[in-house]
């Protein structure tokens, strides 16, 4: 373990299928475990050890009361892994999760062996600047549904 990022004590829901390697999963901002991995999660579990932690709000884990941070989730990440018996493990990020992936390696270099990226973003397209700003004034209003009256 890295002495400068410590690992916290993980408090995500997480899924955990297979035998093998490990395989750490970061999973995009909406989609969830199954959301995102759902139609290859088998195909996974074959060979690998797929260990699936849900971010706040997504599967069981409860929806933050903080802002999260990339640093905390990444950690938050690899903490699923370790207290399940696993020092090192390549990680599969979706999305949000190629970034929460790349940081994972960047702050626990020890422990991550492989990266696979998929649809990452390097920065916010319209559509995707679009949706993050009703996320964030749902989030704001205390629900994900658009009030009555608006055009969304």
């Amino acid at each position: 373990m890295s002495a400068e990022h410590a690992t916290p004590r993980p408090d995500f829901d997480v899924i955990v299928r297979g035998e093998g390697p490990a395989l750490l999963l970061a999973h995009g901002a909406g989609g969830g475990i199954q959301g995102n991995f759902g139609l290859v999660l088998d195909d996974l579990a074959r060979d690998h050890t797929v260990i699936g932690p849900h971010y706040p709000g997504s599967g069981a884990t409860p929806v933050a009361t903080d802002p999260i941070r990339l640093d905390d989730l990444a950690d938050r990440v690899v903490a699923a892994a370790v207290t399940r018996g696993h020092e090192s493990f390549a990680v599969l990020g979706e999305s949000l999760g190629a970034a929460v992936a790349v940081r994972a390696a960047t702050r626990h270099p020890e422990r991550v062996t492989a990266l696979v990226l998929t649809a990452g973003f390097a920065v916010a397209d319209p559509a995707l600047a679009m949706a993050t700003q009703f996320i964030k004034a749902s989030g704001r209003r205390g629900s994900g549904a658009p009030s009555r009256g608006s055009a969304a």
